[in-house]
C-alpha cells in the first residue's frame, strides 16, 4: 500500500502531462475555430507554434541535461522553456488578429496572458503547471461546453494531489497554480469580450 500512493501519483502526473494538455487547449481552440470556418492552414501554423516547437526544445532540454528531469523540477531550468512558449505562442495570437480571426484572437491573447502571468512567477517562485494546465483546461470546457462537465471540477484535485504525494510541489505551488487561472482566464475572457 505504501508504494501504491507514489505509483498512482506518478501515474496521473504523467497522463495529465502539461506537454500533452497545452496542446490539447490549442487543438479544441482550433477545432472550434475550424468548425467556424477558419482554413487548416491557419490552425496547423498555431499547432506548430504552440505545440511542436516547444515541445522539440522542452526534449532538447532534456536531451542537454539542461533539464536534470522530465518534470524539470528545478525551477530557474524551466524559465527558458516557458519564455520561448511565451514568444512562440505569441507570434500565433499576432497572426491571429492580422487575420482577423476572432474570437479565436482573443482566446489565443487569453492564453497569453496566463503563460506571461505564469512564466513571471517562475522567475522567483516555483508554481505547479500541472495545476495550472489542468485547472485552465477546466475552465475553458466549461466555458465550450457548460455544466454538462461540471465532474471535470475534481482533476486540478486530483491533480494537485498527486503532485504533492509525487514530491514535485508543495501545497502552497499546486494551490497557487489553480488559483491564477482560475482568476486570470475568466477576468481575460471578460475584457476582451470572448463569448462562447
Amino acid at each position: 500500500m505504501n508504494q501504491l500512493k507514489p505509483r498512482l501519483a506518478k501515474l496521473i502526473s504523467r497522463v495529465f502531462e502539461p506537454i500533452i494538455e497545452i496542446p490539447l487547449l490549442i487543438t479544441i481552440s482550433t477545432m472550434v475555430a475550424y468548425l467556424n470556418g477558419y482554413r487548416w492552414r491557419f490552425l496547423a501554423f498555431l499547432l506548430v507554434v504552440d505545440a511542436v516547437i516547444p515541445g522539440l526544445y522542452f526534449l532538447y532540454l532534456l536531451r542537454s541535461k539542461r533539464a536534470q528531469d522530465w518534470d524539470i523540477t528545478v525551477r530557474e531550468q524551466r524559465l527558458p522553456l516557458f519564455w520561448l512558449s511565451v514568444a512562440t505562442h505569441f507570434m500565433g495570437v499576432i497572426l491571429a488578429f492580422w487575420l482577423n480571426r476572432q474570437p479565436l484572437a482573443n482566446i489565443l491573447l487569453s492564453f497569453w496572458f496566463l503563460a506571461v502571468i505564469f512564466t513571471i512567477i517562475t522567475q522567483v517562485y516555483k508554481i505547479s503547471l500541472h495545476t495550472g494546465v489542468n485547472t485552465t483546461l477546466v475552465i475553458f470546457s466549461l466555458y465550450l461546453f457548460g455544466s454538462r462537465v461540471w465532474w471535470l471540477l475534481a482533476l486540478p484535485v486530483i491533480v494537485s494531489w498527486a503532485r504533492i504525494v509525487y514530491r514535485k510541489h508543495t501545497l502552497a505551488q499546486v494551490v497557487f497554480g489553480g488559483l491564477v487561472p482560475a482568476i486570470i482566464l475568466p477576468l481575460s475572457f471578460y475584457l476582451l469580450g470572448v463569448k462562447f
